[in-house]
């Protein structure tokens, strides 16, 4: 490819997951056809400290402006032969994220003189600690900084403070330094930045913030045009908060996000209070310690009346709480609607229903102490737009689950999660039976008590022809209930993912399984290798698929099924010639 003289015109060239390594990357860098190259993708290639050198060294693409070299290997030598690049004065994108950089890569990093059009910077997870911060704080050459990425690093309070401190960049918009290790004298030095009026969006979450550091926050006059302020997981409690919503200067705030910290009632009473953020249309309040008092303030606040995401989730509102929620005549734009782990009970299901919410597309009640005695009494709100339901980890059981099949205006509902519901095969065999979600493209049926009777009914299912993905996971249908699942496979014709972790065909029974598939539904091909199964009607098409593999890491994504931290360690293909390749996730 590197050697190619024809591609004069070749503008983009996207190589991302290809392992091309250190002698493909050099080999890329040696072209000098490319000229009118823009933008040069290879993020995931193992390209280590030598290649990555050896493309600073390139002086054909001179027009070069978006490089990602994210999720590689590269060290602070390399990031030092890229900041002497003189060449590629268009550059304005620059990822460089998950590598090795440290702070003396940053530091030289920091003392380019080329490019002067620089626009984005992305150093996200790249150990850099306060002297790359310090260093990347004296910058005076980047005049056109828009977005500055240091996530993940460990930037402490001497970082923060140098990195506001700068008065270079004024077009700065968005500023985000989420799990590092400042706290209120970083947050400090912030609030005093008086450089960076064009700022619109801060994300400082997962840090050492306390109620000092909000209160510097709260009282800065020139981030103006702040539309995005993240910091949630610190340690911010009433004080923080109540000078917070003291704050007159962010007019234009849209998203506020303070979950996982202190903040009890009081500070949620003086946040509903604020004067001016009358655009807010997110705002995340989960993991805190407020109560039903709190969730009142919130809904009599008539400031709001545009918010559309709204998460009050592991808090202790309880059904009151939710009851005057559900009240509140200023959510009538809610799209999104979060109280898991909330303690409402049936009472809080039965409650949440008086309004009607036309917008709201997500409700989510996980963990709340839910059951059938609620679910029996017909939902009183159409909320017609809702498209994400999500009740894991309550205790409906097989009633409830039918009660669910009859509600008739939920139509549009698309995604469905009932996991950690024992709901057992009378549940399976209710919503198998049922056609009240026709729209239905995800099921999560996780831990349910589900046996093999309970796959059999779901596997004559005919109504859910837009299913694309299932989660049966750690329910006991053994080889005899996945392969009648996997029957089904013509009426969900796009169902392209089924998640079996833990169902009873681990070990010796993944072999029946396997056969059992082969024999009723495709013809087992003769390739088998690193435990890679490849089913197909018909065989020789099998050997033209590529990138199927099984054993899954952060290094290999192809078909790597994940979900709670569990990776599939068998990755199964049936395929058929009527639909697309269904891929099975077994552990």
């Amino acid at each position: 490819m590197s050697e190619n003289k024809t591609w004069y015109n070749l503008h983009t060239l996207n190589l991302t997951w290809n392992n091309i390594g250190s002698n493909g990357a050099t080999a890329l860098s040696q072209n000098k056809t490319w000229i009118n190259i823009h933008t040069l993708s290879l993020s995931y290639n193992h390209i280590g400290d030598e290649c990555a050198a050896a493309l600073s060294q390139n002086t054909s693409w001179t027009n070069l402006h978006t490089l990602d070299l994210s999720w590689n290997n590269i060290g602070s030598n390399v990031a030092g032969a890229l900041s002497q690049n003189t060449v590629w004065t268009n550059l304005h994108t620059l990822y460089l994220s998950n590598n090795k950089i440290g702070d003396e890569g940053a530091d030289a990093l920091s003392r380019n003189t080329t490019w002067t059009n620089l626009h984005t910077l992305e150093l996200s997870k790249n150990s850099i600690g306060d002297e790359g911060a310090v260093a990347r704080g004296r910058n005076k050459i980047w005049i056109n900084l828009h977005s500055l990425y240091l996530s993940n690093n460990n930037i402490g309070d001497e970082g923060a403070t140098k990195l506001s401190q700068n008065a270079t960049w004024t077009n700065l918009h968005t500023f985000v330094v989420s799990f590092n290790m400042f706290g209120d004298k970083g947050a400090v030095a912030l609030g005093r930045n008086e450089a960076w009026t064009n700022l619109h969006t801060v994300y400082l979450s997962d840090n050492k913030i306390g109620d000092e550091g909000a209160v510097a926050l709260s009282q800065n006059t020139v981030w103006t045009n702040l539309h995005g302020l993240g910091l949630a997981k610190n340690n911010i409690g009433d004080e923080g908060a109540v000078a917070l919503s003291q704050n007159t200067t962010w007019t234009n705030l849209r998203a506020l996000s303070l979950s996982w910290n202190k903040i009890g009632d009081k500070g949620i009473e003086a946040l509903s209070q604020n004067k001016v953020w009358t655009h807010l249309s997110s705002l995340y309040l989960s993991s805190n310690k407020f109560t039903q008092k709190g969730a009142e303030a919130l809904s009599q606040t008539k400031r709001w009346s545009k918010l559309q995401d709204l998460n009050l989730d592991k808090n202790y509102i309880s059904s009151e709480g939710v009851k005057t929620l559900s009240k509140s005549q200023n959510s009538k734009n809610l799209k999104t609607l979060s109280l898991e782990n909330n303690q409402i009970g049936n009472e809080g299901w039965i409650g949440i229903q008086d309004n009607p919410w036309p917008e709201l597309k997500s409700l989510n009640l996980n963990m709340n102490g839910l059951n059938f005695v609620g679910l029996h009494i017909p939902p009183t709100s159409n909320w017609p737009n809702l498209i994400k339901l999500s009740l894991s980890n309550n205790s409906i059981g097989a009633e409830g689950a039918r009660y669910l099949t009859l509600v008739d205006h939920w139509r549009n509902l698309t995604e469905l999660d009932l996991s950690y519901n024992q709901i057992q095969d009378g549940g399976a065999e209710a919503m198998s039976e049922g056609s009240s979600f026709p729209n239905l493209k995800s099921l999560n049926l996780n831990s349910n008590q589900i046996t093999v009777v309970g796959a059999k009914h779901l596997s004559l299912n005919k109504s859910w022809t837009k299913l694309v993905s299932l989660f049966l996971s750690w329910n006991k249908i053994l080889p005899e209930g996945a392969i009648s699942i996997v029957s089904n496979i013509r009426t969900w014709r796009n169902l392209t993912v089924l998640y079996l972790f833990e169902v009873g065909i681990e070990g010796d029974e993944k072999e029946k399984f396997l056969k059992g598939i082969g024999t009723k539904h495709a013809q087992i091909s003769e390739k088998i290798s690193r435990a890679d199964f490849f089913l197909a009607d018909k065989p020789v098409e099998t050997l033209k698929i590529n990138n199927c593999i099984s054993s899954c890491n952060e290094e290999h994504r192809n078909d790597c099924l994940n979900i709670s931290g569990y990776i599939a360690e068998s990755v199964v293909l049936v395929f058929d010639a009527t639909r697309e390749p269904l891929k099975i996730g077994i552990y």
